[in-house]
């Protein structure tokens, strides 16, 4: 789930292109579990990076293109703020 979307195609995933990577992954996911640092549990997939598949072309910079979007104003934008909020020094402009 992301917020209103509901369905697996929503979970967020983690592709790794190395066993290093994957590693990292599974450790940092266990210790936020460990933490408690949210409510529910973690479900997150860590899989082995296959293939990438550009989205199409209505997808392309959405929120760029679409500021008054209902969704961008509502969900995107307090996301936005908060990344910004709380990691601007790692953020790019």
């Amino acid at each position: 789930r992301q917020g209103n979307d509901v369905g697996t195609q929503y979970r967020s995933e983690i592709f790794y292109h190395t066993d290093e990577q994957k590693q990292t992954a599974e450790r940092v996911l266990k210790q936020i579990e460990d933490e408690h640092v949210y409510q529910n549990r973690i479900v997150t997939k860590i899989t082995p990076f296959t293939n990438f598949y550009k989205a199409e072309a209505d997808h392309q910079k959405f929120y760029q293109n679409n500021p008054d979007y209902g969704y961008c104003r509502v969900i995107i934008d307090p996301k936005i703020k908060k990344l910004l909020r709380e990691f601007k020094s790692d953020v790019k402009e």
